[in-house]
């Protein structure tokens, strides 16, 4: 007999497409026309995968509609990049596979789902599989908490990248394992791996404001340790033959944009910059 499974509270997971297609096409043609030339694109249960059609949620786009909105970013100039987020603290998309972390059944799913979309994106030269956040600490709001850690997380990251690499593809991921781990990240992952350092601090003191660079040093957990580590990726992660792309937000203050521009410029050799992603998270969501 079926059992009808709860799933986490409703600002995480929810049922229906939440995506407006006209603020759609008005952010893509904004993009396009302001300087942007690439676009990463979540695209986690809004899409009817062909290999899972049991992950989308209601109204959530037909393939072949997808691939067509994504000719469409080509011809305005903006390169559309593929990601999805295989963060057990950011996976509820993946409906109950995401309470099978690390099973046969997920392993089979993921590289499913990795290899589709590299054929729907018609071989991409980067495929975005962020792995950020995945602790105790992002998840204690959450009605069902997961994460991996030790041989078992170092053998899930080099899963994935290897999905992304059996395609002829590039992987990208975030700085988390880096910066917590470095001398591992860097034996697990290799050098081909992009890695983005995020940081959605003001990164220079602002005169106007005194606005500080960080936060109270007696947060929990050592965080402000932590934020401090995640400046310094933006050096090290070159430092150690890693291409990178910055990822900033304007989600918690309107200079971080800005500020990171800025601080890229003048410590990151122009051979290791990719490029800088501007992420609208939305801290409220």
């Amino acid at each position: 007999d079926s059992v009808d499974v709860p799933w986490c509270n409703g600002n995480v997971f929810r049922k229906e497409m939440r995506l407006d297609y006209d603020c759609w096409r008005k952010t893509v043609d904004h993009a396009a026309k302001n300087g942007c030339d690439s676009i990463f694109i979540n695209l986690s249960n809004g899409i009817k995968y062909k290999s899972h059609p049991e992950i989308a949620v209601e109204n959530a786009w037909e393939v072949d509609f997808l691939k067509s909105e994504l000719d469409y970013l080509r011809s305005i100039g903006l390169t559309p990049y593929p990601m999805l987020n295989f963060s057990a603290a950011h996976d509820a998309w993946l409906g109950e596979y995401s309470r099978m972390v690390s099973t046969p059944i997920y392993y089979k799913v993921v590289r499913d789902l990795i290899h589709e979309v590299i054929d729907i994106f018609d071989q991409p030269e980067l495929f975005m599989l962020d792995m950020d956040e995945e602790n105790h600490m992002v998840q204690v709001m959450l009605d069902f908490v997961c994460y991996r850690q030790h041989d078992l997380l170092w053998h899930d990251i080099k899963f994935l990248l290897d999905c992304v690499r059996e395609k002829g593809v590039r992987p990208w991921m975030y700085c988390d394992w880096f910066v917590k781990h470095p001398e591992k990240f860097m034996e697990v992952a290799g050098k081909d791996v992009v890695v983005s350092p995020w940081y959605y601090g003001p990164l220079y003191e602002d005169t106007e404001t005194k606005l500080p660079r960080l936060g109270d040093p007696a947060d929990p957990d050592n965080y402000n340790e932590f934020l401090l580590a995640k400046i310094a990726s933006f050096t090290s992660l070159p430092e150690n033959g890693y291409d990178i792309i910055p990822v900033c937000s304007n989600c918690y203050n309107p200079y971080n944009v800005d500020h990171t521009i800025r601080y890229c410029v003048e410590n990151v050799p122009s051979d290791k910059l990719r490029g800088i992603a501007v992420a609208p998270w939305n801290g409220n969501t």
